[in-house]
């Protein structure tokens, strides 16, 4: 969304909208999770803790974005304007 933005679009958006608790709850908040199960602010460098390139690929977040989860029936969701 940052890279669009800089492409010209003036508002951009962030949306996730999920039903399973692990989501944004669970018993591990360390490392990315900490973006959506604790109270870490999504900016700087962001490595990919999964797969082949695992701690080798990561993504640059020039903002500061914060994820609040909202309550939706029994699905929680969060809306980010980048």
């Amino acid at each position: 969304m940052e890279q669009l933005k800089e492409q010209g679009f003036t508002k951009t958006f962030s949306v996730a909208l999920v039903r399973d608790r692990p989501f944004y709850e669970g018993k591990d908040n360390s490392g990315i999770y900490d973006y959506f199960r604790g109270s870490k602010v999504v900016q700087g460098r962001i490595y990919k803790p999964t797969g082949q390139l695992k701690n080798s690929d990561f993504i640059d977040v020039a903002g500061v974005h914060q994820i609040n989860w909202r309550l939706l029936d029994d699905r929680r969701y969060f809306i980010v304007e980048i």
